[in-house]
């Protein structure tokens, strides 16, 4: 006689692990796909870089949000990828709406 022992908890530890938590323990949603947010916004605007703070670089984004402290969005980087991004409003210079899809606001 043969006996299995299944384990289904295990399935959803892992997936718990891989989930991101915010300061508190929390877990957080997932950040946005380039697909999903493909509608939104795309702006331009120059903005310092992080390791040479007096050098600032043209950023394209793709807008999430924005409040009067920060935008939030996908930054398309010259390998081809879109990575999520937080920046300070106040540090953005010649901020430029690219493209904007009417149809996608409600």
């Amino acid at each position: 006689m043969i006996i299995v022992y299944t384990i289904r908890s295990f399935s959803r530890s892992v997936r718990a692990k891989l989930q991101k938590r915010d300061q508190h323990g929390r877990f957080v949603k997932r950040l946005p796909t380039p697909k999903q947010v493909e509608d939104n916004p795309l702006a331009t605007f120059f903005y310092p870089m992080s390791d040479q703070p007096w050098n600032s670089r043209k950023r394209l984004v793709r807008l999430i949000a924005a409040n009067p402290k920060h935008i939030t969005g996908l930054e398309h980087h010259d390998d081809g990828k879109w990575k999520y991004k937080k920046f300070l409003q106040s540090k953005a210079k010649d901020f430029e709406v690219v493209s904007f899809n009417p149809s996608s606001m409600s």
